[in-house]
C-alpha cells in the first residue's frame, strides 16, 4: 500500500454518507488507505507501525479469504473470525504478545472509527481479545 498525500477534507473518511450495506461492498484496501491518510499519515514511529500493522492484516486476509489481489477484498470479508485467526496466526508464528496486541489495537481502532462514521456498521474486531502478557517479576521474586 503506497502512501498517498493527506486529503484536505477529512469529513468523509470512509464514505460515511453510505449506510453499512453500501460500505460492505467497498474495497477493503481503499478503506485501509483512507484510514491511513487520516490516522497513520507521516514519518513518525506510530504512523509507520499502524501502516505496517494494516499491511500485515491485509496480507493475512488475502490468504485467509483466498483472494488473488488486494482489490478483490471487500469490507464484508473483514469479520470477527478472520480477525481472531489473524491474532492466533501471529502468536503461532512466534510474534511477541505485545506486538500482536498492538496490531490488534490498530485494527480495532480502524473498526471503531469506521463504526463511528458509517451508520449501522459494527466493528468486526470489537470482541476479539488481545493475547495475555506474562507478568515478569524481578529475579529476587521468581520461583
Amino acid at each position: 500500500m503506497a502512501k498517498s498525500p493527506r486529503p484536505s477534507n477529512a469529513l468523509n473518511v470512509f464514505g460515511a454518507a453510505q449506510p453499512a450495506q453500501g460500505v460492505a461492498g467497498r474495497s477493503l484496501e481503499q478503506v485501509f488507505r483512507n484510514y491511513i491518510q487520516h490516522y497513520a499519515y507521516g514519518p513518525g514511529h506510530t504512523a509507520r507501525a499502524k501502516r505496517a500493522d494494516l499491511k500485515h492484516f491485509l496480507a493475512f486476509l488475502l490468504g485467509y479469504r483466498e483472494c488473488g489481489a488486494e482489490d478483490q477484498l471487500t469490507v464484508a470479508d473483514w469479520d470477527q473470525s478472520g480477525t481472531q485467526r489473524f491474532v492466533d496466526e501471529l502468536l503461532r508464528r512466534g510474534q511477541a504478545p505485545a506486538t500482536v496486541a498492538r496490531r490488534l489495537a490498530t485494527i480495532k481502532h480502524m473498526g471503531r472509527t469506521l463504526a463511528e462514521k458509517v451508520p449501522g456498521f459494527v466493528n468486526p474486531a470489537r470482541e476479539v481479545k488481545p493475547p495475555k502478557f506474562e507478568v515478569t517479576k524481578p529475579k529476587a521474586l521468581r520461583d
